[in-house]
This record gives structure tokens, C-alpha cells and sequence, in this order.
């Protein structure tokens, strides 16, 4: 088991606990630690402190921003000693570990003007997106003819929360997800395309192929292809077993919410 403790005031402790999984917040007079186990492999955990508990809440100090544990490498235990009262405040994990391209509609009846990627949050902690983008791949010479830079939400995809991108009356529609809003007609129909969500160094996080195999985009065997009122779909919502057949089936599409089996 790992242990991480981190001292920022040499002070006489006094031991509180907080669970990260379950993002507890321990708040608490006067001087004390801050104690919370079964940290997550990729996860970045961040902690506040307030005078009182009715706060103003502020970052460790002006200079170090805030105190953030990154990516332990194995489970264990983290120990921090903190001044007057303390919150846990935030936990991400690293994209590849969570996000997933759950729900494509790529071509509907006439002009495309419901086309749409639902990326879904597996986790139970929110994840950055200032690292990520989406690749649109044309299927004929492996080529990105469209990328997408997801930072540009400006927020987080909270735990087992969506982000939409997708024309205008799509997006307009949604309530309760992020969304970023691309013109009609942004995405090509297939034999074959692909889409695939990747970090800024170009690390692989997920992909699907639709219409014919596209490696380097897809996972496994393509998906079927879309039919005019349907959307690919992974059901149950968040399935992943890296084969995109698999994973994805037709069914009426719901952008922004879960999945459901028919």
C-alpha cells in the first residue's frame, strides 16, 4: 500500500477522515489533518480552507494555488495538515480512465440536422477536459477532417454526467449536459468514418468506426450503421468491452441522457 503524507503547517495534529470516493466534506476549528484513503490510481484531489466553516473558501495560499495530489500510482492512504477548516473540494480522473463516445447520430433523413456525439462520464469524479479533443477521421485516407477542442466548455463533465456536441437543434433541446454546438452537416456518413476522442499529445482515450473498419479509430469490429431515425447507442449506457459492434446498437436516440435497453 502506498502512503502520501504531505505536511503544510508543522502543527500538532489533530486526526480528522474523509473518504475520497465519496467526496466527504470534514470541516472542523482550529488546527488539525486532513486524512482521506482509497485514493484512485489518476486521480488529482484538491482541498480548500476557510476561517469558519461558513467559509470564505480559499486555495491552500496564493502561490501554490492549491494543494493537488496527482496521479498516485497505487491505493493508499494521504495525510495533509491543514489550518482552521477544510473541505475536500475536488477529484479528476484522467480522461482515458472514464470518458467514453457513448451515443453517435451521424445521418438523418434529408440534410443532417440532428447529428450529434454524446461523450459520458463512467467515473464517480469529474474529469478536466482542458487535455481532450475530438478527431473526425475520413474513413478513404485515415485523414482528420474535423477536430473538435473540448476545452472550450470551460467546466468539467461531472461524475456520470454528459457532454453533447451537435447541431444547433439538438444542443438547443438539452437540459442538464454540457454542450458544444457544431454546424449541420459537420459529420460524414460512413463507408467508412470515424470518430475518436483523444488527450492533446495525442493519447487514445476512445473511438468508434461506423460503416466499415478504421483502424487507429474504431475498437474491434465497426458498428452497425445509423438508420434514419436511429443513433448508435451503447447499451446499457458507459459499456465498453473495446469492440465496437459489440458496444453500440440502434435505437432512438436520446442525446444528454442514459441508455437504456430497449
Amino acid at each position: 500500500m502506498m502512503k502520501i503524507t504531505l505536511i503544510l503547517l508543522l502543527t500538532v495534529a489533530i486526526m480528522q477522515s474523509a473518504t475520497a470516493d465519496e467526496l466527504s466534506i470534514e470541516s472542523f476549528e482550529g488546527t488539525g489533518a486532513l486524512t482521506f484513503s482509497t485514493i484512485t490510481n489518476g486521480a488529482k484531489y484538491s482541498i480548500e480552507w476557510a476561517p469558519s466553516p461558513a467559509g470564505p473558501w480559499t486555495n491552500f495560499s496564493a502561490g501554490a494555488a492549491s494543494l493537488d495530489i496527482i496521479i498516485p500510482t497505487n491505493s493508499g492512504d494521504i495525510t495533509v495538515a491543514v489550518p482552521m477548516c477544510y473541505r475536500v473540494i475536488a477529484t479528476t480522473t484522467n480522461p482515458e480512465d472514464a470518458l467514453v463516445i457513448n451515443e453517435v447520430d451521424y445521418d438523418q433523413p434529408s440534410t443532417d440536422t440532428q447529428e450529434f456525439i454524446e461523450i459520458y462520464n463512467t467515473g464517480n469524479f469529474a474529469v478536466d477536459l482542458t487535455s481532450c479533443r475530438l478527431e473526425f477521421v475520413n474513413g478513404h485516407d485515415a485523414s482528420v477532417y474535423r477536430t473538435i477542442d473540448l476545452s472550450t466548455v470551460g467546466t468539467p463533465i461531472p461524475a456520470h454526467g454528459f457532454l453533447v456536441v451537435g447541431n444547433t437543434s439538438v444542443v438547443n433541446n438539452i437540459e442538464g449536459a454540457i454542450t458544444i454546438q457544431i454546424p449541420d452537416g459537420s459529420i460524414q456518413n460512413g463507408d467508412p468514418d470515424g470518430i475518436r476522442l483523444v488527450e492533446e499529445d495525442g493519447t487514445f482515450i476512445d473511438g468508434i468506426a461506423y460503416e466499415g473498419a478504421l483502424p487507429g479509430t474504431g475498437e474491434g469490429s465497426p458498428a452497425a450503421d445509423d438508420e434514419d431515425a436511429l443513433s448508435l447507442q451503447r447499451v446499457p449506457n458507459g459499456i465498453d468491452t473495446d469492440d465496437n459492434a459489440t458496444d453500440f446498437s440502434l435505437a432512438t436516440p436520446t442525446p444528454g441522457s442514459s441508455n437504456t435497453v430497449p
